[in-house]
């Protein structure tokens, strides 16, 4: 008899871990798997934009390669083939080789840029050459999972925060970077709120967050219910037991950005479409919040999620150039 009440509990915890594991993948896999692109460019469909006659977006024309004008949207396709670029390699604190795409132009001023979910470095070629106009230098940063950047799983920006944290000390010491911008969209703007909470130097003098959810736990559980109508308990606390044992993190206590932010003095702009459903609109008011330091915020009626510049790009362009200019003085 105990030996049969131990081979049920041993069938029992195996089959608890395959739900997990299952739960795990589910969560983080197939919750991100519809996300929008990154880049303005990569857009479908703009019907779900709703904007009066005073906000209509003006385009902006651009020579590309072949000599014909380009509107604002199309142009960026260009920018990382049409400027010197230069690879990046940094090792991980735990040993991933981790890559970024450089355009190096001042030496002393630099944007760090983080893109979204299952996107890549060189599909963050819009918001590039915006700071590029602007004098930046630009290290558009694969993340880990993502592009030419090892990993084994494609995380929620906890781990890549650390991962911002030493890529800004790589340009300060390399580079003799001065003054350093954290940048990101989506996923990547939550991972710029949390690394604003980890000891940057001080070279790091601001945040520019795109859509960014206020936490890991608040995202998934806002997602598992919109998209799957499921509860979140007891399957997210599942899932982030198998997390915590594939990634070492938690689903539930790590990865909060109104968190980290708390604990930072630098200066944060926040950007968000009104009509996000992926990531609510109403998780940039619980940031904004948060911020304990200086911070400015911008959103674009009828834009959704990571539309926010291709819905607005002059009003977008604008935002960050007064943002740049009151807290870094171009």
């Amino acid at each position: 008899m105990p030996i049969l009440f131990l081979i049920i509990l041993i069938v029992m915890a195996v089959v608890l871990y395959g739900i997990s594991v299952h739960l795990y993948n589910l969560t983080i896999s197939t919750v991100y798997r519809n996300e929008p692109p990154d880049d303005p460019e990569k857009k479908t469909d703009n019907s779900h934009f709703s904007r009066s006659s005073d906000q209509k977006t003006k385009e902006r024309s651009y020579a590309g390669p072949d000599g014909n004008d380009k509107t604002h949207c199309q142009n960026q396709r260009y920018y990382f083939d049409t400027h010197k670029t230069e690879d990046i390699y940094m090792q991980s604190r735990d040993s991933l080789m981790l890559h970024g795409t450089a355009v190096i132009n001042d030496r002393s001023r630099w944007v760090i840029i983080c893109h979204g979910y299952s996107s890549t470095a060189r599909q963050m070629s819009s918001y590039a050459e915006l700071f590029d106009e602007l004098g930046f230098s630009v290290l558009a940063v694969d993340l880990r999972g993502h592009g030419e950047s090892e990993g084994t799983y494609r995380g929620m920006g906890w781990h890549d925060s650390y991962d911002v944290w030493d890529w800004s000390c790589l340009l300060e010491k390399r580079y003799k970077a001065r003054d350093i911008i954290l940048f990101g969209i989506s996923m990547g703007g939550a991972t710029v709120m949390m690394a604003a909470g980890h000891a940057l130097p001080e070279s790091v003098k601001g945040v520019i967050e795109d859509c960014g959810y206020s936490s890991v736990k608040a995202e998934l559980k806002y997602s598992m219910k919109k998209r799957y109508h499921l509860p979140s308990f007891p399957l997210l606390n599942m899932a982030s037991f198998v997390t915590k044992r594939r990634a070492g993190y938690s689903l539930l206590t790590d990865g909060d950005a109104a968190a980290q932010l708390r604990l930072t003095k630098l200066p944060v702009l926040f950007i968000h479409g009104e009509d996000d459903t992926f990531v609510p609109f109403a998780m940039m008011s619980k940031v904004y919040k948060a911020a304990a330091g200086p911070k400015m915020k911008f959103t674009v009626p009828g834009a959704g999620h990571g539309k926010s510049y291709s819905a607005d790009p002059d009003g977008y362009r604008d935002a960050v150039y007064s943002f740049l200019y009151k807290y870094i003085r171009l």
